[in-house]
């Protein structure tokens, strides 16, 4: 697992500029920076404020403790727990997962989650060119809880390999996940961690700690993908799939695991499937019913949040209309104050149909026709489609059209 030139454990490479330089270069290319993140980002590589957390760690000094946060999940009114560490820990750790790519290869070919080139579109494509897929029944299954519900214990064990290749590191994991306290609003408290939701190293432990379950899979050339706590599978026979479910339910309660009942969705053949916001029905992917969801969730939200705008500013119903435009113009198609991943670049490339687009389309022209009448009234069709487009209203459907010439194009080319 080393790399040549570099020393045995990873926690040595930590105050090599090349590395955090490295770093940097790949949140930049994958658009992980807002523009304030990304100016810290470089003031904290070029003062070298590392060089203290780094000492503190070869010393063996305790980490700094993160603190609990409860956040609300999106689009819910549900909480989760996560932990945040100090800013000059939390960069040193996102440096410790990035060089854990190096254990890249401890992982299981159906793994997507948290990995470099490799993500959700790379199992959505790989799924859907499984043979005889229609003819397959799945199940598709949430962990509840799953980054809180591990025990430490259970995740130092199965730390086990890297501990053969880099002691030094997995004994620096082993102190974040047995500290048995965290900051509670300013107060320190003792709580159970799990592996620390929210902390830059957890995702490479979530990985790691069903890798067993993916191998399982995997080696019996079954149709599955996981990422993180969700996970699809696929078999030919009612009692195929029953036993596959079984095994993935005794294997999780094993690990301290539980399903998400709520979240469980089992899909006969010639039934649609979801998994990780995209859909499969007929042969055609589309935009996943949960995905579609919640972009309409989206539209109402903010189609109410820009009425108060307009009570608040005065300002007039085109205006108003306008701003709304502009808004989703920018989470569908570009947004130049955050350089991130927009809904129509990661969906445009992968579906083949533009159903659910012509749905959300006609949800969005409905919100705006909304806003100058303050409400869902008959009069709200008053406002002509064409005066919608001549405001800067792009469909999704047109663009989806528009972004596939585009490609083909270039293909010819």
């Amino acid at each position: 697992m080393e790399r040549e030139g570099c020393g045995k454990s990873i926690l040595d490479r930590l105050d090599d500029p090349a590395r955090w330089h490295a770093l940097y270069a790949y949140r930049k290319e994958k658009g992980h920076m807002a523009p304030w993140e990304e100016k810290d980002l470089v003031s904290f590589i070029e003062q070298r404020e590392y060089l203290p957390v780094v000492e503190g760690i070869r010393r063996g000094e305790p980490f700094a403790l993160p603190r609990r946060i409860c956040v609300n999940k999106k689009s819910t009114g549900k909480k989760r727990v996560v932990y945040s560490f100090p800013r000059e820990e939390n960069y040193v750790l996102k440096l410790v997962a990035a060089e854990m790519n190096d254990f890249d290869g401890l992982f299981s070919g159906n793994l997507y989650s948290f990995r470099r080139g490799r993500g959700v579109r790379d199992a959505i494509r790989r799924l859907s060119r499984t043979r005889g897929l229609r003819r397959m029944y799945s199940v598709k299954l949430d962990i509840h809880d799953y980054f809180n519900s591990v025990s430490a214990d259970d995740m130092v064990r199965v730390l086990a390999p890297v501990r053969a290749a880099d002691p030094a590191l997995v004994s620096f994991l082993e102190a974040l996940l047995r500290e048995p306290y965290a900051l509670d609003k300013g107060v320190k408290t003792a709580c159970r961690k799990g592996i620390l939701a929210g902390s830059p190293t957890a995702g490479f432990m979530a990985d790691l700690y069903l890798d067993s379950l993916d191998r399982w899979f995997e080696e019996r050339r079954i149709p599955y993908a996981r990422y993180s706590d969700d996970m699809i599978f696929f078999a030919r026979t009612e009692e195929e799939i029953s036993a596959f479910e079984a095994h993935v339910r005794e294997h999780l309660a094993a690990r301290g695991l539980s399903v998400n009942e709520k979240k469980t969705v089992r899909s006969a053949p010639g039934e649609p499937w979801e998994f990780l916001g995209f859909s499969f029905k007929d042969g055609a992917i589309d935009v996943s019913s949960v995905s579609v969801e919640k972009i309409k969730a989206k539209l109402r939200r903010k189609t109410r949040s820009f009425g108060r705008w307009q009570r608040k500013k005065g300002a007039g119903d085109l205006q108003t209309m306008r701003a709304f435009i502009r808004y989703f113009n920018r989470k569908f198609y570009d947004n130049p104050v955050r350089n991130e991943m927009t809904w129509a670049r990661w969906y445009f490339p992968e579906i083949t149909t533009d159903e659910s687009l012509r749905v959300i389309d006609r949800y969005m022209v409905d919100c705006i026709r909304s806003i100058p009448v303050k409400g869902h009234t008959k009069a709200r069709f008053n406002l002509r489609y064409e005066t919608i487009r001549e405001m800067g209203f792009k469909p999704l459907v047109s663009e989806y059209y528009r972004m596939k010439a585009e490609s083909a194009g270039d293909g010819e080319n």
